[in-house]
C-alpha cells in the first residue's frame, strides 16, 4: 500500500504547532464537497492541496460554507471572509535573518497603510483578466498591493485602477510588473520570502508593510512586534477593516505561508 507523508506546518488555535500527519491515500478521512450539485471527493495531494485539507478536518463545517473552485486542477476555497489570491506562481526564499530573535517587548511599529476593501462596490464586480474572477471574490492579493502602493505615494491607486493598468497581468497577478508598470514609480518589487517573524519585523523596521500570505487569503501587517500572531495588526482586503490582527485568520486554523515585499523607489 502506497504511503504518503506530508508536513504540516500550521497555526492552530493560538501557538504554533508543528506535526507531521502520515496519512495512506486508502484510509485518508473521506472529504466530500458540492460543487453545482455534483459530489467531489477530496483527496490529498491529489485534487486538494494538504495545507486545504488540514483546514477542512480541522474545521468540519468549512467544506459546506466555503465556495470552490478548481485552480490548477486542485481545489480552492473561497470562504466566507477568505477569498483565493490568483498569482503568478513563485518559489519563496528564505530570508537569512529569519531565525533572528523578535523579543516580545521590541518596540511596536505601525504604518499609516490606508485601507482598501475588495468588496467595495465601487469596483467588487470588476474582472480581473485573464483569470475571469471578480475583484470581490479573488482580488485580496490586487487590493493587498494596491493598499502598498498607495502608501508609497501612488495617489491615484486604488483596486479598479490597478486592475485596470495590470490588464491580462492582474489575475493571476504579476508582482514584478505591478510595481514596475502600475505604481506610478513608487514601489520596487523586493522578492517572495518565506514566513518568518524576523522578516515581518524586519521590514516593519525599514517602513516596509508586509504582504502576509496566508493559507487562501492575502493581508497588509501595519504594525506589530514579537512572535505572536496578535501582536500583528493588518489591513484585510476583505472588508477593508483595520482593527485585526493576524490571530484573526490564525486562530481559525490558517497556517502563515509567505511575505511579498515592495519597496519605496
Amino acid at each position: 500500500m502506497r504511503r504518503f507523508t506530508f508536513l504540516l506546518i500550521g497555526l492552530l488555535a493560538i501557538g504554533v504547532v508543528v506535526g507531521v500527519y502520515s496519512v495512506q491515500a486508502q484510509d485518508a478521512e473521506p472529504v466530500t464537497i458540492e460543487v453545482n450539485g455534483e459530489i467531489i471527493v477530496l483527496e490529498p495531494g491529489k485534487n486538494i492541496s494538504p495545507e486545504n485539507y488540514a483546514l477542512v478536518i480541522g474545521n468540519p463545517d468549512f467544506a459546506a460554507e466555503a465556495i470552490w473552485v478548481l485552480i490548477n486542477d486542485f481545489w480552492e476555497p473561497l470562504a466566507p471572509g477568505v477569498t483565493i489570491p490568483i498569482e503568478n506562481p513563485e518559489r519563496p526564499r528564505r530570508w537569512p535573518g529569519e531565525d533572528l530573535p523578535v523579543p516580545d517587548n521590541s518596540l511596536n511599529y505601525v504604518l499609516p497603510v490606508p485601507a482598501f476593501s475588495q468588496n467595495d462596490p465601487t469596483w467588487s464586480s470588476d474582472i480581473m483578466q485573464t483569470c475571469g474572477f471578480t475583484i470581490g471574490a479573488a482580488g485580496c492579493a490586487l487590493t493587498s498591493t494596491a493598499m502598498v502602493f498607495k502608501y508609497y505615494g501612488a495617489s491615484n491607486t486604488n483596486p479598479r485602477v490597478l486592475n485596470t493598468c495590470l490588464g491580462d497581468k492582474a489575475c493571476p497577478l504579476y508582482w514584478a510588473d505591478a510595481a514596475t508598470s502600475c505604481s506610478e514609480s513608487e514601489a520596487t518589487y523586493v522578492g517572495y520570502w518565506s514566513w518568518s517573524y524576523a522578516k515581518a519585523y524586519s521590514m516593519l523596521q525599514a517602513y516596509r508593510p508586509p504582504i502576509v500570505e496566508l493559507t487562501g487569503h492575502y493581508v497588509v501587517v501595519t504594525g506589530g512586534y514579537g512572535k505572536l500572531p496578535s501582536n500583528y495588526r493588518i489591513n484585510d482586503p476583505f472588508n477593508g477593516s483595520t482593527d485585526r490582527t493576524l490571530a484573526y485568520y490564525t486562530d481559525l486554523g490558517y497556517g502563515l505561508v509567505g511575505i511579498r515585499e515592495y519597496a519605496n523607489r
